[in-house]
C-alpha cells in the first residue's frame, strides 16, 4: 500500500474525535434568548369541611366545599442577574352547602422582579392584585378589588449607599348599597454615610391616604449620627433627631425628639454617661383646642465592674416641661446591684438589688389629657386591646376606623373596661383598622414622691438539674403637697418559683402575689410536663397544670373568693404504615370558683399522607364545654387533597 495514502488517513483518524467531540460542545452551548422561563408548578386543590354545633335546646351544622388552582413559574430577560419575575397565579371558589348557599370566588395574581442584582444599582417591582366576588345572603352580592405595587431601588456606593422606595395600593368594592374605597401611597428614602470615626444614618418618609371623603397623612424624618471623639474610642458621642407629622383624620399630630448622648470609657471597670433630651409635641383636644408640651431631661449614669462578678450602676436625672397651661418639674435617681457567682458542683448564684426615687412637682390647668386617634388592628372577635398612654383612664370617646368608613357604637360593636384600660372588641372585623380617642384624667396641682425598689435571685444546681428563683418589687407614690383627685399608683409583686429539670420529664411549682390600685390577688401554680421519643419518628407528651387564685374581700372583685384551674394535655405525633403523619391528642381543663365551674374538653385526630405529588389530609376536632347551666359541643372535619404537577 502507498505511503502517501496511507499517512494522510492516519492523520484524520487521530483528528476525527477532537473534532467530533468540538462539535458535540458546540452544539450545547445556548445563546441568552430575550425570554428564558423556569419550570412551571401548578397545583389544584380541594376542601371540604364541615362544622356542627349542639347545645341544650339546639342543633346546627353547615358544610363548605372550595376548589382552588394555582400556578407557579419564573421568568428571566437575557440573564437572571440581569432581569428575573416571580409569577404566581391563582383561583379559587368557595360554596357553602346548603343553608343561605353563600359563596365566593377569588382570583389574584403576584409578581415580584428584581433587576441588576449583581450590579452596584439593583431594583425591584412588586404588582399583585386580587378580586373576590362575595355571595353570602347577608349583603348584596359585591366584589371587593385589591391592587399594590411596589418599586426600590438602591446605590450601592462605598461611602454612602442609598435607597428609595414608593407603594401604591388600593381597595374598592362594588355592588354593595354604599359602595367603599380606599387609596394609600408611601415613599421612603434612606442612606448611611460611614468614615473612619463617624458613621451617620437618615431616613424620610411620607404616606397618605385616602378613604372615603377622609384625608390622612404622615411624615417621617431620622437623622442618627454615632462618632469616636478619640482614636481609641474612649468617648463617643450619639446624636439623634426624630420628627414625626401625622394628621390620622383631622387632628394634627406633630413629634419632634432631639437627644445627645456622651459615653466613656473611664478604665477597664469603669464606664459613665451622659445624656441631654428635648421633645416637643403638639396635638388638639375633642374640641380642637391645641395641647402641646415641651420636655427637657439631663441624665447621667456611672457603671462599675468588679472581678466580673459585681456590677453597680448609679444614676440621677432632671427634666423639666411645659404642658396643658402649667409645668411639671422633676428629679430623681437611682442605685442597682447585680452579683454572679460561679458555685461548685457545676451551680451558679445570681442577685440582684435596686432602688430609685423621684420627687415631681406638677402644676398644670386640666384635669384630664385627650389621647386622640391611637391606631390599633383588630386581630379576633372578643380581643381585649390595651390602652397605650400611662395613667388613669377616665373615658373612651369614639372608635372609627378609615376604611370602611365607620364610627363604632359602644356595647354594640366594642366594650370599654376601665380597670383594665382596654376596649373588648364585640362585633369589628378582623385586622381592620381603629382609630381610639380617649381622655386620660391627671392630678391638675399636686407635688408627690415615687419610691420603688426591686430584689431578686436565682440559684442554678447541678449543671440546672434544679433552679430556685425569687424575686420583689415595690413601687409607691406618696402626697406630699396639692391635691390628690386622681389616686396615686401603688403597687407590690413577688414571686417564688422552684424548677426540676430531669430531661424528659420536666416539674416545678411557683407561689406569687400582685397588690396594686385595681386589682389584688395571690397564685399558686404547679406543672408538670413529659415529653419522650417512642422511635425516630414517633413522639409522645403529656403536660399537667393546677392554677389556684386567692382574691380577698373588696377591690375591683368585691367579695373575696377562690379560682381554681385544672388542665391536662396528651399529644402524640408519628408515622402510621411508614407513610401516614399522625396527629392525635386530647386535652381538658376544669375551672370552679363560688359562682359556678366551667370544663372544657377537646379531641383532635390528624392525618396526611403524600404519594408522589398527590397529598391529602383529615383533621377532625371535638369541643365539648360544659358549665352548670350549658352544654354545647363543636365539631369540624377538615378533608383537603392537593394534587401538584
Amino acid at each position: 500500500m502507498n505511503v502517501r495514502f496511507l499517512l494522510p488517513c492516519f492523520v484524520i483518524c487521530l483528528a476525527l474525535p477532537r473534532l467530533c467531540s468540538a462539535a458535540r460542545n458546540v452544539a450545547v452551548i445556548q445563546q441568552p434568548s430575550l425570554l428564558m422561563f423556569g419550570d412551571v408548578k401548578q397545583a389544584v386543590g380541594v376542601t371540604y369541611v364541615a362544622n356542627e354545633r349542639v347545645t341544650d335546646t339546639t342543633k346546627t351544622s353547615g358544610q363548605s366545599l372550595s376548589e382552588r388552582y394555582s400556578l407557579g413559574t419564573s421568568l428571566a430577560i437575557f440573564d437572571p442577574n440581569l432581569m428575573l419575575f416571580d409569577i404566581s397565579v391563582g383561583g379559587s371558589y368557595q360554596n357553602e352547602l346548603g343553608g343561605r348557599g353563600a359563596s365566593a370566588l377569588d382570583a389574584q395574581y403576584n409578581i415580584v422582579g428584581t433587576g441588576l442584582a449583581d450590579s452596584r444599582t439593583p431594583f425591584g417591582v412588586t404588582a399583585s392584585r386580587t378580586t373576590t366576588f362575595i355571595a353570602n345572603g347577608y349583603t348584596p352580592s359585591h366584589t371587593v378589588t385589591s391592587t399594590n405595587t411596589s418599586v426600590y431601588g438602591r446605590l450601592m456606593h462605598d461611602i454612602m449607599p442609598l435607597q428609595i422606595s414608593y407603594g401604591h395600593g388600593t381597595t374598592s368594592s362594588s355592588g354593595l348599597d354604599v359602595d367603599y374605597n380606599s387609596t394609600s401611597d408611601s415613599m421612603a428614602l434612606s442612606g448611611k454615610y460611614d468614615v473612619d470615626w463617624s458613621s451617620t444614618t437618615f431616613g424620610l418618609g411620607f404616606t397618605s391616604d385616602h378613604s372615603g371623603n377622609r384625608d390622612s397623612r404622615a411624615y417621617r424624618f431620622t437623622l442618627n449620627n454615632s462618632s469616636s471623639l478619640d482614636p481609641k474610642k474612649t468617648y463617643l458621642l450619639n446624636s439623634l433627631l426624630t420628627i414625626n407629622d401625622t394628621r390620622p383624620v383631622d387632628i394634627p399630630n406633630r413629634t419632634i425628639n432631639w437627644s445627645e448622648s456622651l459615653s466613656a470609657h473611664l478604665g477597664k471597670a469603669l464606664t459613665a454617661s451622659l445624656a441631654l433630651e428635648l421633645s416637643d409635641s403638639s396635638t388638639a383636644d375633642f374640641e380642637g383646642n391645641r395641647q402641646s408640651q415641651t420636655t427637657r431631661s439631663i441624665a447621667g449614669t456611672l457603671s462599675h465592674q468588679l472581678f466580673q462578678s459585681l456590677s453597680t450602676i448609679v444614676s440621677g436625672d432632671v427634666s423639666d416641661s411645659s404642658a396643658y397651661g402649667g409645668e411639671t418639674f422633676s428629679y430623681g435617681g437611682g442605685i442597682s446591684l447585680a452579683y454572679n457567682k460561679v458555685l461548685p458542683a457545676n451551680s451558679k448564684l445570681g442577685l440582684t438589688f435596686g432602688y430609685n426615687t423621684r420627687i415631681t412637682d406638677q402644676k398644670i390647668l386640666l384635669s384630664e389629657v385627650a389621647v386622640p386617634d391611637e391606631p390599633h388592628t383588630v386581630a379576633q372577635l372578643g380581643e381585649h386591646i390595651p390602652l397605650s398612654t400611662i395613667g388613669t383612664i377616665s373615658r373612651v370617646v369614639s372608635v372609627r376606623s378609615l376604611n370602611p368608613d365607620t364610627t363604632y357604637i359602644e356595647n354594640v360593636d366594642y366594650r370599654v373596661n376601665l380597670a383594665e384600660r382596654s376596649i373588648e372588641i364585640l362585633n369589628i372585623a378582623p385586622l381592620t383598622n381603629i382609630l381610639v380617642s380617649y381622655a386620660v384624667a391627671v392630678n391638675p396641682d399636686i407635688n408627690y414622691q415615687s419610691t420603688g425598689y426591686t430584689n431578686g435571685f436565682i440559684i442554678s444546681l447541678l449543671g440546672n438539674l434544679y433552679t430556685i428563683s425569687g424575686n420583689m418589687s415595690v413601687h409607691r407614690e406618696t402626697q406630699l403637697d396639692g391635691a390628690v383627685t386622681v389616686p396615686l399608683s401603688k403597687s407590690t409583686n413577688y414571686n417564688l418559683r422552684g424548677d426540676a429539670n430531669f430531661g424528659k420529664l420536666k416539674c416545678g411549682a411557683e407561689y406569687s402575689y400582685s397588690d396594686n390600685v385595681s386589682h389584688s390577688y395571690s397564685k399558686v401554680r404547679t406543672y408538670a410536663n413529659y415529653n419522650t421519643y417512642l422511635t425516630t419518628t414517633d413522639s409522645f407528651g403529656v403536660s399537667m397544670s393546677d392554677d389556684y387564685f386567692m382574691y380577698p374581700t373588696g377591690g375591683i372583685s368585691g367579695g373575696g373568693y377562690d379560682e381554681n384551674t385544672i388542665a391536662a394535655t396528651a399529644t402524640y405525633t408519628g408515622l402510621l404504615l411508614q407513610s401516614v403523619n399522625t396527629t392525635a391528642s386530647v386535652a381538658g381543663t376544669d375551672s370552679r370558683n363560688p359562682y359556678g365551674s366551667t370544663n372544657t374538653f377537646l379531641t383532635r385526630l390528624g392525618v396526611g399522607t403524600t404519594f408522589r405529588k398527590l397529598s391529602c389530609s383529615l383533621d377532625f376536632t371535638n369541643i365539648f364545654r360544659f358549665t352548670d347551666k350549658t352544654s354545647t359541643r363543636d365539631t369540624t372535619v377538615i378533608a383537603r387533597v392537593v394534587r401538584s404537577f
